[in-house]
């Protein structure tokens, strides 16, 4: 079963998809380079970048909902979670120790859920060592990335072009005019690739909920 934020991925790529039409309705699709067709590739390179961050964040927003709601304590929360929580509070809250008692009850989730939110607004640029820190603090998922691999894909490989593209995405976003060039073939590649690791990451997301609370939003 797929989660929300697959489900919504899966629409995102379409309009990818509908970029890449486009190209071939002005292009063509014989052989030879295509000119004045490049800001089709630089639209398409940054929307499939934004499109796999938001998956990303989605995911761990989708997984750590279930992982509050199945959790009766917050002892049994994460400890990575836990001390990213208690970092946050102790940075924010004003001196004064009557705010402590703002944690009484069941005020706990209320101020977790408000941290992870935080974390999530303040996540960028979804390369593998920031999506293995994200994913580690929110859940405790230790190294998602190194789910990434199968026949003819290692865990280097994939996360190697992942770094190639969300860098290039960053060169666009900071020196679009500047910027390398892009052509198709970076597209297809970028779109290929991050459609594979929604999957494998879906899989160990899936796999480390069911072994931690016992079951799995999706």
């Amino acid at each position: 079963m797929k989660s929300d934020a697959f489900r919504n991925f899966e629409q995102n790529l379409k309009d990818i998809d509908r970029l890449l039409e486009i190209h071939e309705d002005v292009g063509g699709t014989g052989a030879g380079r295509r000119y004045n067709l490049e800001v089709l590739n630089k639209s398409a390179i940054v929307l499939i970048c934004a499109s796999w961050e938001a998956y990303c964040e989605d995911l761990c927003k989708e997984a750590f909902d279930h992982l509050l709601s199945s959790t009766a304590e917050p002892k049994t929360l994460p400890n990575s979670l836990k001390t990213a929580v208690a970092s946050s509070w102790c940075e924010k809250k004003a001196r004064n120790p009557m705010d402590y008692w703002e944690l009484a009850g069941s005020a706990w989730r209320t101020k977790t859920r408000a941290s992870v939110e935080r974390i999530l607004d303040t996540f960028h640029a979804p390369k593998w060592r920031n999506l293995d820190s994200l994913f580690m603090t929110v859940l405790g998922l230790r190294d998602v990335s190194k789910s990434w691999q199968t026949r003819g894909l290692s865990v280097k490989k994939a996360r190697d072009n992942l770094e190639k593209f969300v860098t290039m995405r960053g060169s666009l976003a900071h020196r679009a005019i500047t910027a390398e060039s892009v052509n198709k073939s970076h597209c297809v590649d970028f779109h290929a690739h991050v459609s594979r690791l929604a999957i494998f990451t879906e899989k160990a997301v899936s796999k480390y909920m069911k072994e931690l609370v016992g079951s799995c939003p999706f």
